[in-house]
């Protein structure tokens, strides 16, 4: 009894490392990591951080954090899940025209420009796991919810989560 309950709880300890692709783009440096704590439930956490901006109509600078709680309609790593998230992150200076939401396709003649502001968001995510081979994946992800930038806006209905993050499974 007493190896398989050794059995279990270290079945319970994978973990993935993960880098997602989105933030890359936008000139952050990332990484993440997803840790199973039952059969189907996952808990993540992840760190961003600005290194480069590579778009005139987007300047950032400053860094975010995500912590995201997750269930696996199968098994842990694999497949579906549906998530609550929660972000905070604090930048120094953040400016995004519509040129740069021109380039990924959202269209629309928005500015949005904040000094020395923090952003904060929850919501509820959707995703999908897809194994490449026995420690390689691709986890896809979604989500939306309220989101809060500091004193120069109220809270708002919006996208606060994407991923496309490459992983590796211990």
């Amino acid at each position: 009894m007493a190896v398989f309950a050794m059995a279990t709880v270290c079945d319970a300890q994978k973990v993935t490392l993960k880098t997602n692709a989105p933030i890359w783009a936008l000139g952050g440096a990332n990484l993440g990591a997803e840790f199973a704590i039952a059969p189907k439930w996952t808990l993540g956490v992840e760190g961003a951080a600005t290194v480069f901006n590579p778009y005139d109509s987007y300047e950032a600078h400053g860094w975010m954090a995500t912590g995201e709680v997750r269930y696996y309609t199968c098994k842990a790593f694999n497949g579906h899940h549906l998530g609550l998230y929660g972000n905070y992150g604090h930048f120094s200076e953040l400016t995004v025209s519509d040129g740069l939401l021109s380039k990924f396709g959202c269209g629309g003649q928005t500015t949005f420009s904040a000094d020395k502001v923090n952003i904060t968001s929850v919501g509820l995510s959707y995703g999908y796991y897809f194994k490449l081979g026995t420690h390689w994946s691709i986890d896809t992800t979604i989500g939306a919810g309220m989101n809060y930038a500091g004193d120069r806006s109220d809270w708002a209905f919006g996208l606060g989560r994407v991923q496309v993050a490459l992983g590796y499974r211990f």
